[in-house]
C-alpha cells in the first residue's frame, strides 16, 4: 500500500487506480481487486468490449428484428378481439399455414395421441383406474350436497370427463362434481321452484325441515340442469368472444376467503348426517347452527360416534400415506382412503341388521347409461342465471388454476381460452345427459399427476371406470351409510380452510386480507353469492382507488452519480435546489389526473420555505398512455405552474404519450424543448435555465413580460454551451448492487493524492475491494465507482461499517 501511494502522487488517477491493482498482488496484501477499469468520455467506451471477461452486444439482423416486430405486433393485436376482427387483412393469410395449428388448438388428441408410448400408457392406465376408484364416493357424496339423486353425481364423474378429454388442453386435470360448485349450486337455487312447481314445500313455508329437493326431487333437479345449460352456454360463448379475461378481476383473496367460507358451511351442512338428524336446510351458519339446537335432542349417539371413528381414519390414512418414508411403499393407497370407508360402511350395514334400523343409508341407485333429456325451458333461464353466473365464475377461475399449475409442473402450457371452450362444451353436453355442473377438481387432478398420468387418456379410463359402476355396480351401494358420505366430505374439505393463506395475505397486504376476510365472513354468514359479489365488488373498489390514487414517487440524485433514485428505495441522496423530481407512477386518466395535479400543488406549498420551486421534472416511464380528460387537465396545471412562476419538464415519455398530446395540443402548449430522454438531461436544462434568466434578468431590466416561460420563452438556453458539473462529492450505497457496497465519489480535477489515500484507508479499515470504475467528464472531473465488500460477510458492508467509510472518506473529501 506505501508502494501504492507513492506511484500515485508523482502520477495520475489512472496511475494510481493501476497501482491499486497490481499494489496487493505484490505485497501478498488480502485484498483482491476483480475488476479495473478507466475509460475517457471522449474516447470509445464500446472498446472495453473487447477485453477478455466481457460479453460483446449482437443484435439481430435488420430482417430478423423486422420478422420478430412484425409477430409482436400481430400478438398485440391477436390480443384485442374488436381489434382482430377489425384490421381487414383477412385476404393475406395463408390459410393453409394457420388451419393446421388451429385444428390442433382445438383439438388437443391430434397433439398428444401421438406422443402415447407403451410407458405412459402404463401410467395414464394406473392413473386412470385410481382416480376412477376414487371418484365413485366423492360424486355421491357431492351428489347430497346438491340436494339431488346420487346417481346424477355419477353422471357427472362420467359424461364431461369424456367430452373434456377430447378438447381440453391441460394433460392432468380431471373434471367433475366438485365441493364449492355444489354448494353454491344448492345456496343459489334454494326456494326457487315455484308454488306450482313444488306445492308441498310452499304449504309448510321455509320453515320446513324438508329442502324443495326432498320435496320435489324431479322439478329441482330440473332446474338444477338448467343451471348446468347456462353454465356451459356462458363459458363457450366467453371462449369464443374472448371474455374470459374478465376472470382476472377475481383476484386470490377473494378465490380464497370464498374457498374458506365455503369448506367452513359445506362441513356444517354435513352435520345432519354426522348426528343422525334432520335440520333446516340452509347456507348460512347461523341459521344452521340455531336449527341443530333445536334438534339436538335427536341426535344418535351410534351415529356420532361411527362417523368420528370415520374421519378419524381418513385423517390417519392420509397422514400414513403422505409420510415422508411411509409414501414410497403405500403411495398406491393414497386415493383409496374415501372407497375404503364405502366398502367397510356398506360391509357393516349390509350384514347388520341393528345398523338398518338406527342409520340411514344411501338407498336405490337406478342402473344404466345417464338418460338423455331437454335440460331447460325459457321460463327457468332467468331464475337460474344468477347461480350459474357464480358458478361459471368460480368453477373456471378454480378449474383453470389447477390446469396451469400442473402445466408449469409437467413444462407445457395450456390455452386458457380452449380451456373455457373444453369446460362450456362438457357441460352444455353433460346438461343434455342429467349431468350438474362440473369443473376442475384439485383432489382428484393432484392424484392424477401424482400417480403419473401424462395425458387424458387417464381421464378417459376414470370415466370407463364410473360407467363400469353404473352399468353393473350400482346395486351394490345399496347399503352405503350416510355418515360415510359426510366424512368424506368432512375431511375433504377441511384443507381448502387454508389459514397460512390469510396470515400470509395479512403480512404482505392489509387490503388484500380484508377482503379475504370480508369474502370469507360473507360467504358463512350471508351467503354464497352474496361473499362472491361482495368480494368482487370490494376488489373492484381497491382497483379503481389504486388507479384514481396512483404513486407519486420523489427522486432524489444520489451524490456523485446521475443517477436519480426513489427516496424510500436509496437512503443517501441530495436534492438539486429550486427543482423538484417525481415519478409518475401509472397512466393518467378522467380519474386519477385530478389527484396528480393537487398532490403537486400540495408539494410546491409544502417545500416553499425548504426549497422554493422554480422547475418540476415529471419522470413519465411509467405512464404508457394519457387520455383527453387527463391532457386537458394537464395542459391546465402547466399553465397554472408558469402563472407562479414553475416550469414542468418532462423526462422518459414514450411515444404513445407523446403522440396523444401531439394530437391533443398539449405538446405545442409545454413546447418541445421541455420534453428529454433522461432525467439527468431535464434537470441540467432546468439549471441553465434558470442560470440564463438570471443573467438576461440582470442585464434587461426593461422587458415586459416575466421571463420565466410564456410568449418571452428564453430560447437562448438551447444554444447555451455552459456545462452543468458535478462539485466534490461523495456517496455509499447499498441497495444498486446485490453483492457489493458501492462507493460513488466525484473529483473535480486530477486527484490522484485523493486516491491513494482513499485506497490506504480501505486497507486499514479491513474491506475488500472488488472492482473500480473511474470516468473521466469533459475533461474537468472524474466520477470513481468502487465495489467493496465486508470480509467477514463476503458481501455487502453493514449498516455501522457503511457509517464508519462514509465517515473516514467524508474526512478525506472535506465533506460533513
Amino acid at each position: 500500500w506505501d508502494m501504492v501511494r507513492q506511484s500515485a502522487q508523482g502520477g495520475t488517477q489512472t496511475q494510481a487506480l493501476a497501482a491499486a491493482m497490481v499494489g496487493p498482488i505484490l505485497l501478498g496484501a488480502a485484498q483482491e481487486v476483480e475488476e479495473v477499469v478507466v475509460s475517457y468520455r471522449e474516447d470509445d467506451p464500446a472498446s472495453l468490449l473487447e477485453d477478455d471477461g466481457h460479453i460483446k452486444l449482437v443484435a439481430l439482423s435488420v430482417d430478423r428484428s423486422d420478422m420478430v416486430s412484425k409477430l409482436l405486433e400481430r400478438r398485440r393485436r391477436g390480443a384485442n378481439p374488436i381489434s382482430a376482427l377489425s384490421n381487414g387483412n383477412f385476404a393475406t393469410i395463408n390459410i393453409r399455414a394457420r388451419l393446421i395449428p388451429f385444428v390442433k388448438r382445438r383439438f388437443p388428441p391430434l397433439v398428444w395421441v401421438p406422443q402415447v408410448t407403451r410407458r405412459t400408457l402404463v401410467d395414464d392406465l394406473v392413473a386412470g383406474l385410481t382416480v376412477g376408484v376414487m371418484a365413485i364416493p366423492q360424486a355421491m357424496s357431492y351428489a347430497a350436497i346438491v340436494g339431488v339423486p346420487y346417481v346424477i353425481g355419477l353422471y357427472t364423474a362420467f359424461v364431461p370427463v369424456v367430452v373434456y378429454a377430447f378438447l381440453g388442453t391441460s394433460r392432468q386435470l380431471v373434471v367433475g362434481p366438485v365441493a364449492m360448485e355444489s354448494l353454491l349450486i344448492a345456496s343459489g337455487l334454494s326456494g326457487l321452484l315455484t308454488e306450482s312447481e313444488c306445492p308441498k314445500w310452499h304449504a309448510h313455508g321455509k320453515s320446513s325441515l324438508k329442502s324443495q329437493s326432498q320435496l320435489c326431487p324431479e322439478e329441482y333437479t330440473a332446474l338444477v340442469l338448467a343451471t348446468t345449460f347456462v353454465v356451459g352456454l356462458l363459458e363457450t360463448v366467453s371462449s369464443i368472444f374472448g371474455l374470459g379475461v374478465l376472470l382476472r378481476f377475481l383476484g386470490k383473496p377473494v378465490i380464497t376467503g370464498f374457498t374458506a367460507g365455503s369448506a367452513i358451511v359445506i362441513m356444517t351442512s354435513q352435520l345432519k348426517d354426522v348426528f343422525g338428524i334432520k335440520i333446516q336446510n340452509s347456507e348460512t351458519l347461523q341459521q344452521v347452527a340455531k336449527s341443530i339446537q333445536a334438534e339436538a335432542h335427536h341426535t344418535s349417539g351410534l351415529c356420532v360416534a361411527l362417523a368420528l371413528t370415520f374421519i378419524a381414519y381418513l385423517f390417519f390414512h392420509r397422514f400414513v400415506t403422505r409420510h415422508r418414508v411411509l409414501k414410497r411403499y403405500l403411495w398406491w393407497l393414497q386415493s383409496l382412503g374415501p372407497l375404503i370407508v364405502v366398502i367397510i360402511g356398506v360391509l357393516m350395514v349390509r350384514n347388520s341388521p341393528y345398523l338398518q334400523s338406527k342409520l340411514k343409508y344411501v338407498g336405490h341407485i337406478p342402473e344404466g347409461m345417464p338418460p338423455a333429456r331437454v335440460p331447460i325451458t325459457s321460463e327457468m333461464l332467468g331464475r337460474v342465471f344468477p347461480t350459474a353466473f357464480g358458478a361459471f365464475v368460480v368453477g373456471d377461475m378454480e378449474a383453470i388454476a389447477i390446469g396451469k399449475g400442473l402445466a408449469d409442473k409437467n413444462g407445457y402450457s395450456i390455452d386458457s381460452t380452449q380451456e373455457l371452450l373444453a369446460q362450456g362444451v362438457a357441460n352444455l353436453v353433460g346438461s343434455f345427459f342429467s349431468c350438474y355442473t362440473a369443473t376442475g377438481s384439485f383432489s382428484r387432478s393432484a392424484v392424477n399427476d401424482r400417480v403419473g398420468a401424462k395425458t387424458q387418456l387417464a381421464a378417459l379410463i376414470s370415466a370407463l371406470v364410473v360407467m363400469f359402476t353404473l352399468l353393473f355396480l350400482t346395486s351394490w351401494f345399496f347399503w352405503v351409510p350416510k355418515f360415510a358420505l359426510a366424512a368424506i366430505v368432512i375431511t375433504s374439505v377441511i384443507p381448502l380452510v387454508d389459514i397460512g393463506s390469510a396470515i400470509q395475505l395479512y403480512k404482505m397486504s392489509k387490503k388484500d386480507f380484508v377482503v379475504w376476510l370480508t369474502a370469507a365472513s360473507l360467504v358463512m354468514f350471508l351467503g354464497i353469492l352474496q361473499g362472491i359479489a361482495a368480494g368482487v365488488a370490494l376488489s373492484l373498489l381497491i382497483v379503481i382507488y389504486e388507479t384514481a390514487k396512483p404513486q407519486i414517487i420523489i427522486l432524489w440524485r444520489i451524490p456523485g452519480t446521475t443517477i436519480y433514485r426513489n427516496i424510500k428505495q436509496e437512503s443517501m441522496g441530495t436534492f438539486i435546489p429550486n427543482v423538484f423530481i417525481c415519478r409518475l407512477g401509472s397512466s393518467l386518466y378522467f380519474a386519477n389526473v385530478v389527484y396528480v395535479k393537487e398532490m403537486l400543488l400540495k408539494y410546491v406549498e409544502d417545500l416553499s420555505d425548504a426549497n422554493n420551486i422554480e422547475y418540476m421534472v415529471l419522470e413519465m416511464t411509467p405512464v404508457v398512455s394519457v387520455d383527453y380528460s387527463a391532457s386537458l387537465v394537464l395542459e391546465g396545471v402547466v399553465r397554472d405552474f408558469r402563472r407562479k412562476g414553475i416550469e414542468l419538464a418532462f423526462a422518459m415519455v414514450g411515444t404513445r404519450v407523446r403522440t396523444s398530446m401531439a394530437r391533443t395540443g398539449l405538446l405545442d402548449v409545454i413546447g418541445e424543448k421541455w420534453f428529454f430522454n433522461t432525467v439527468n438531461e431535464a434537470v441540467n436544462y432546468c439549471l441553465k435555465h434558470q442560470r440564463m434568466k438570471s443573467t438576461v434578468a440582470a442585464v434587461q431590466n426593461d422587458i415586459e413580460a416575466p421571463i420565466r416561460g410564456g410568449s418571452k420563452e428564453l430560447t437562448a438556453v438551447d444554444s447555451h454551451n455552459s456545462l452543468v458539473l458535478l462539485g466534490s462529492e461523495l456517496s455509499i450505497s447499498n441497495d444498486l448492487n446485490s453483492n457489493h457496497t458501492v462507493v460513488f465519489m466525484n473529483l473535480e480535477g486530477d486527484r490522484p493524492d485523493v486516491i491513494a489515500d482513499f485506497l490506504h484507508r480501505l486497507k486499514d479499515m479491513g474491506f475488500l475491494l472488488k472492482g473500480a470504475h473511474a470516468e473521466q467528464f469533459e475533461a474537468v472531473s472524474w466520477r470513481h465507482r468502487y465495489f467493496v465488500q465486508s470480509p467477514e460477510t463476503g458481501s455487502k458492508l453493514s449498516a455501522d461499517e457503511v457509517l464508519l467509510l462514509r465517515a473516514r472518506l467524508g474526512e478525506l473529501l472535506g465533506i460533513d
